[in-house]
């Protein structure tokens, strides 16, 4: 039991790092201290399988937290998750799902829930993974001019920290602040003798999520089977904290070896 509860505590440690959040709440004033500016100029939503992602971006444009909304995702690893999760929720029966891109399912969330000004609203639909849409992303941006000296991120929780990186590496030439904001904060805890998440209608099964945080540490390594430049180059390089590989380590060499297969997104 006691093994159990470290090894919970563990991947609690690496999700933590990995659901980056650089302010506190999704406001103006928060938005202030860290960046200097109570308004944003873009708020980039980043396609994932997390329908609440779509919720937060909606809220934030209703709050004026940022002028405009960029919604990127084309059809990739974690669409059919997401049409999944929408299917599942009885309030979003309405959403048109059927060979449609994850932007495109995210913007009906929306357009629904919220009044944004449709104008303010830019939809990429081509990228499949995180470094094609900091990519599609750009060429949006500068196809539409649009100003984007303060960018919001907001992307799944367990790849927000690899989106960050994918952005400075995309955006290197640019004068940007980014501000990541993870669309939840997930927790595990021990209930009944069973890891069980720690909020109501997760957006992973658990099997899934584990397989997702603990194939997010070998990708963001600086070294040559990592996505950072001593690898694939796909990211810039992330600093992992020593108490952040030991802990990986661990929880690895004590997990079943199916449990923490590592899912490529």
């Amino acid at each position: 039991m006691d093994d159990l509860i470290r090894v919970i505590q563990e991947i609690n440690l690496i999700a933590n790092l990995l659901s980056r959040r650089d302010i506190d709440e999704l406001t103006k004033e928060d938005l202030k201290r860290k960046s200097g500016s109570s308004k944003a100029d873009l708020l980039i939503l980043l396609g994932s399988s997390d329908v609440q992602s779509a919720k937060l971006a909606g809220q934030a444009m209703m709050d004026q937290v940022a002028d405009h909304l960029l919604i990127c995702g084309g059809k990739g690893h974690s669409t059919s998750f997401l049409v999944q999760n929408v299917q599942r929720e009885a309030s979003l029966s309405y959403i048109q799902t059927n060979d449609k891109s994850e932007a495109e399912i995210l913007y009906q969330i929306l357009k629904k829930n919220f009044s944004i000004d449709t104008k303010k609203v830019f939809l990429e639909t081509t990228s499949t993974n995180c470094g094609s849409n900091a990519h599609e992303a750009l060429r949006v941006v500068q196809q539409q001019a649009l100003k984007h000296s303060v960018v919001i991120l907001i992307q799944d929780a367990t790849m927000q920290l690899r989106t960050d990186a994918s952005f400075q590496k995309e955006w290197a030439t640019e004068q940007t602040t980014f501000v990541n904001f993870a669309s939840r904060k997930p927790q595990l805890v021990l209930k009944n003798n069973q890891i069980q998440f720690k909020m109501d209608n997760p957006p992973w099964t658990l099997e899934r999520y584990l397989s997702l945080i603990l194939g997010e540490i070998p990708r963001l390594k600086d070294d040559p089977k990592g996505y950072g430049p001593k690898g694939k180059g796909f990211i810039s390089h992330v600093d992992i904290p020593p108490e952040i590989e030991t802990a990986f380590e661990r929880i690895i060499n004590t997990l079943p070896e199916e449990t923490v297969s590592r899912e490529i997104t």
